[in-house]
């Protein structure tokens, strides 16, 4: 088995006590992350409005949207065998 990050491990943790032996939780997990991601933060291709025009604290936002989108993501793919982050990275 691959090495996971603390968090993707603590998720594929909880999800095998609670499931049949034959399920394939990583793929589960991957896909209801995915869905969370697709729900909480919507992808987004430009920021609503420019950092030129004065709206600093909106485009801010939408980055720190943006970054929270890529972290959940990136466990997804993780868990899809995608890319494999050392176990100490989140």
């Amino acid at each position: 088995m691959p090495e996971f990050s603390t968090t993707t491990q603590a998720l594929l943790d909880a999800v095998c006590s609670n499931t049949e032996p034959d399920c394939d939780a990583q793929h589960l997990i991957a896909a209801a992350l995915e869905a969370l991601a697709d729900q909480v933060v919507p992808k987004q291709q430009e920021p609503p409005e420019s950092p030129h025009m004065g709206n600093f604290i909106s485009h801010a936002r939408w980055i720190q949207r943006q970054v929270l989108r890529h972290r959940i993501l990136a466990i997804a793919a993780e868990l899809r065998g995608q890319n494999q982050p050392s176990r100490n990275s989140n």
